[in-house]
């Protein structure tokens, strides 16, 4: 018996010890100099992934000609030193921001066909506390065949310049298949926040006040999908919320808690296209304040939601529901009737 116990031991004290070795030594963490050489970024993202499950970027500018891919990990993250948060604005031009001067992490992806990240059938993947920078498109959500996405938590990254700060799928077969969260997350001066493409139905969670500035599109879905865009800020944001395309994933969107300043007058918060008037599809407008660019902070544009539909859309107008307990406060009186725009 005693030495049965002792062989015991002795396997688990070695089934440790592979686990030690398997689990590797920390790797060391090179300077943002020495991850701008080509290729160097996407290697040492590899490596500490696959070493240890963790990647720690250094504080600085990294500039990358290549993709950083993480593809088929399980449990991958990614954290810099802090994001790059860009000079916040007022009335009497630009003022200068405290966190402008932190310790931070910027990834310059300086080939625009290509991603700067990209996330391939990876699963409970964190990006943290740093900011991506590129013409092109921040972070792709891709599948290979078989296999796609699932859970992705993004909480402090910063989108500056981005054609499409991340795109979900190239086509509507495409696999993404769980929740995408941002959490605190930044895009400045984006052309689209973010673009879902793939078919099935996956929740995109904004929360923890995200910031959308001078961008043109804030989310877009193109096939199915959920989002939820819970207390965040904008700065002269187009449109907030557009659903277009085919699809018929696309479920109940809701905006809530949302404030939004906007210099764009003529472009509807939320846009619902003819293809997408179905049952399923419908927008919940709740707690909204617009109020447009120099005019009086009181002069709110609660809810105003526009919608294209066919001709025939009275039967659809209960598509878009607007809650708000403001709506019968305004300066010149009257009840809120969602305006509809045919096509």
């Amino acid at each position: 018996m005693l030495f049965q116990l002792l062989a015991m031991c002795l396997g688990l004290m070695a089934s440790a010890a592979l686990a030690v070795e398997r689990q590797g030594a920390p790797v060391e963490v090179p300077t943002a100099e020495a991850l701008s050489e080509p290729g160097a970024l996407a290697a040492y993202v590899t490596e500490s992934l696959t070493t240890t499950g963790r990647c720690v970027l250094p504080v600085g500018v990294i500039k990358t000609d290549t993709p950083v891919v993480l593809k088929r990990l399980h449990g991958g993250v990614i954290e810099g030193a802090g994001p790059a948060y860009a000079p916040a604005e007022s009335r009497n031009g630009w003022r200068s921001h405290p966190e402008t001067i932190q310790a931070s992490t910027l990834i310059v992806a300086t080939d625009p066909t290509q991603p700067a990240i990209v996330l391939e059938a990876a699963i409970n993947t964190e990006l943290r506390n740093f900011s991506v920078e590129t013409t092109g498109v921040g972070v792709a959500y891709k599948q290979v065949p078989g296999w796609g996405n699932a859970n992705a938590y993004l909480h402090r990254v910063a989108f500056h310049g981005c054609g499409i700060a991340f795109k979900a799928g190239e086509k509507s077969t495409d696999h993404n298949a769980a929740d995408v969260t941002f959490n605190g997350c930044q895009f400045y001066r984006c052309g689209t926040g973010l673009e879902v493409n793939h078919l099935q139905g996956v929740n995109y969670l904004f929360d923890g006040m995200c910031f959308f500035g001078h961008v043109d599109r804030a989310v877009v879905f193109n096939e199915g999908g959920f989002s939820h865009l819970e207390n965040c800020t904008g700065f002269d944001v187009g449109t907030w919320l557009t659903l277009s395309g085919g699809g018929s994933n696309l479920m109940p969107c809701r905006i809530t808690h949302l404030y939004s300043d906007r210099k764009k007058e003529d472009t509807p918060p939320v846009i619902v296209d003819a293809s997408r008037a179905t049952n399923q599809t419908r927008v919940l407008v709740d707690g909204v304040k617009v109020t447009q660019h120099g005019l009086h902070d009181r002069l709110y544009y609660s809810g105003h939601v526009y919608y294209r539909l066919p001709r025939d859309h009275k039967k659809q107008k209960s598509m878009i529901r607007v809650r708000d307990n403001d709506l019968n406060n305004y300066p010149w009186g009257g009840v809120y009737e969602p305006q509809v725009v045919d096509n």
